[in-house]
């Protein structure tokens, strides 16, 4: 997960909290963001607010998935 620079939230207040602390740092130069997760909910959540800061989402390509 480190050479990929994944973050790892182990629970849903780390995952929150990670949001709120993004919220507060520039953008990275990238190619967009992947949200993984092991249910739809957060999933959903974590989608819609990056569809609402105007951020993009990553294209995976069929050998990432």
């Amino acid at each position: 997960f480190d050479k990929a620079g994944v973050i790892l939230s182990e629970s849903m207040e780390d995952l929150f909290n990670y949001a709120v602390a993004f919220t507060q740092q520039s953008l990275p130069d990238d190619e967009g963001i992947a949200i993984v997760t092991n249910a739809g909910g957060p999933g959903i959540l974590s989608t819609d607010l990056v569809e609402k800061l105007g951020l993009k989402m990553a294209s995976l390509s069929e050998d990432t998935v």
